[in-house]
């Protein structure tokens, strides 16, 4: 995933990386503010789960409109669900959650293409 000092540069605050090694077929990363609360993020990445997770996007915002809001330009498709992002990359999901991060849009571009170089 991205090195903590790249997210930090990112969000405007320290924070620490941690592996979450329990994800099973997920690559995920937990960071953390190394003072306070805040800024902290969740970056996952669902390798062949991005078509799965729209459908389901798509299937909620049916039942339940206004729910999720588009997030255009940003991967093949992308929608926002509270304070998680989901962006479909190819076959591919990366989730973002965010606490306590102002600009969260912009942000959000930044990380996910810093991940997308990563991929």
């Amino acid at each position: 995933m991205l090195p903590a000092a790249a997210m930090s540069a990112i969000l405007g605050g320290a924070v620490g990386a941690r592996p979450n090694d329990r994800s099973n077929g997920k690559t995920e990363c937990i960071y953390e503010p190394v003072a306070g609360v805040s800024p902290y993020v969740e970056l996952s990445i669902d390798w062949g789960g991005g078509a799965g997770a729209m459908a389901g996007v798509a299937m909620l915002g049916q039942r339940e409109p206004g729910i999720a809001s588009p997030y255009d330009g940003l991967g093949d498709e992308a929608a926002a669900i509270g304070p998680a992002l989901m962006i479909r990359s190819g076959e591919d999901l990366v989730t973002i959650v965010f606490s306590g991060v102002e600009d969260a849009p912009a942000k959000a571009r930044k990380i996910f293409d810093a991940a997308k170089a990563a991929m």
